[in-house]
């Protein structure tokens, strides 16, 4: 519904209100996302800790901003689990799914996409060993690295960063991409992945 002062959402039973910018809505797709001209607002219900989330992205004119979708090879590794509500696929596993992952063998090799500094830390409620580092004005993070491959540090566009792996929870080897960036307020919110995002760590 829309009307001069308010766009109005169900997302998974919840109403989410959000002050209209004054444009009209281009389109609206699944889990609650829609288009404000160039802007792209996620809202997605928090099924872990039932808190609403808005999201503005940020965009880079040199990412591919196409949305993935399941089966898509990037390089050669596809695309197995978007962002949004999902059937938990193991124990521990998450019912809301706020990264995308790629089907990877062990030991896959993780690219800086460009002039980074990382900084290596490991999750013991799921994430397992992962990376993560400031680029385009979102926090990048990488999770269910290989064990020991992630170096904290500077890295220069194409260099190595790490390997994938099967650490942390999950039904096989893949890498699981998460991106953040501050809100009006300063706090970190979810960003959605797109194309671009998961070929600039996966190509050198």
């Amino acid at each position: 519904m829309i009307s001069n002062h308010f766009v109005t959402w169900g997302v998974c039973g919840a109403i989410v209100l959000v002050p209209s910018v004054n444009r009209q809505v281009e389109s609206l797709v699944h889990h609650g996302y829609a288009k404000f001209g160039d802007v792209e607002i996620l809202i997605p219900l928090d099924h872990e800790t039932a808190t609403e989330q808005i999201v503005v992205e940020k965009k880079n004119p040199s990412f591919d901003l196409t949305d993935p979708f399941i089966g898509q090879v990037i390089g050669t590794h596809k695309v197995t689990s978007l962002q949004g509500p999902r059937k938990s696929p193991c124990p521990g596993c998450s019912k809301y799914h706020n990264g995308v992952d790629v089907g990877t063998p062990i030991g896959i090799p993780i690219y800086a996409p460009d002039a980074i500094e990382v900084v290596c830390k490991f999750d013991g409620n799921g994430g397992g060993y992962y990376a993560e580092f400031w680029y385009a004005d979102m926090l990048w993070q990488l999770l269910h690295l290989k064990k020991d491959t992630c170096k904290s540090g500077g890295y220069e566009k194409g260099w190595k960063i790490a390997e994938t792996g099967d650490t942390g929870n999950g039904n096989g080897p893949h890498l699981h991409l998460q991106l953040r960036a501050k809100d009006t307020n300063g706090r970190l919110m979810f960003v959605k992945v797109k194309t671009g995002h998961l070929t600039a760590v996966l190509f050198q």
